[in-house]
């Protein structure tokens, strides 16, 4: 039995596009953002599902867009640019900007990975490394904790920037290939990096990454993995297997092993005090 209001998330979706009607009147070249994001709406309502089938009541907070009109997803330049690609390449991503998409895939992530952040009795302090649309904020304040977002800035700003104004987030500057971290030792309850590790080097660095997250963190790293680059390049087919997973086992101690509920893609939690 559902313990949502699917008309809430049904208002949501029509919010969203009478929102990009309006932007598709003022930039007729960003007409084909209309189409995209009715793709990220099933995404959307699969996390929403997946909620709602755990019985978790969903915040309507979560299902409100985000509180600026769609142009400022644009760049400045962005009817100069001819190639669409170039024009995708320098804003965020379409799924990023539908604010439940972000919300409600993080929440989910939350249930199933770390969910002792959603007792509202505790509080704990969040560092996500790449944090992208900043989703993990919005469901990580809600229940009571601290949370600190990170970007790669390198004196360019982010992209993300309308969405980390709009929660008034403050973001730390970071570059996940450059170890260490400037983090202190234990300054943090719990490290997530989520499907972003692959950006800071290929599977033989991995372990280099997560020894400076169990630094940081005093209670749990939470990872979720895209396929690496080392297994994209040479074609492997159980690359996870054979470069992440298994150097891990070998590595690491009370490794648990799940998957992510929204992308289905492998993850894992490390705690800190199993190393010692």
């Amino acid at each position: 039995m559902t313990t949502n209001r699917p008309r809430l998330l049904r208002n949501y979706f029509d919010q969203e596009v009478a929102s990009y009607e309006l932007l598709q009147k003022s930039r007729p070249n960003a007409s084909y953002l209309s189409e995209k994001i009715r793709k990220w709406f099933g995404r959307t309502e699969k996390s929403w599902k997946s909620l709602d089938s755990k019985s978790v009541a969903i915040p309507t907070d979560f299902l409100k867009p985000y509180p600026f009109p769609k142009e400022e997803f644009l760049p400045d330049n962005f009817d100069a640019i001819v190639n669409t690609s170039r024009r995708i390449f320098g804003m965020v991503q379409s799924k990023y900007q539908l604010r439940a998409h972000n919300v409600l895939r993080e929440f989910d992530r939350c249930v199933t990975l770390f969910p002792e952040v959603l007792d509202s009795a505790k509080s704990y302090d969040i560092l996500e490394l790449s944090s992208g649309g900043c989703g993990g904020a919005e469901v990580a304040q809600h229940f009571g904790n601290t949370y600190q977002a990170t970007d790669f800035l390198d004196g360019r700003g982010s992209v993300y920037a309308p969405i980390h104004n709009a929660l008034n987030l403050p973001v730390i500057g970071f570059d996940g290939s450059k170890t260490p971290y400037a983090f202190d030792d234990n300054s943090y309850d719990i490290v997530a990096c989520f499907q972003a590790i692959d950006a800071y080097g290929d599977e033989d660095n991995y372990e280099t990454f997560i020894d400076e997250m169990l630094r940081i963190a005093r209670k749990k790293v939470v990872l979720v993995f895209n396929p690496g680059v080392r297994a994209k390049r040479e074609k492997i087919d159980n690359g996870f297997e054979l470069l992440i997973r298994d150097p891990l086992i070998k590595r690491y101690n009370g490794l648990n092993f799940l998957k992510c509920p929204s992308t289905g893609m492998p993850a894992v939690t490390i705690c800190p005090e199993d190393q010692v």
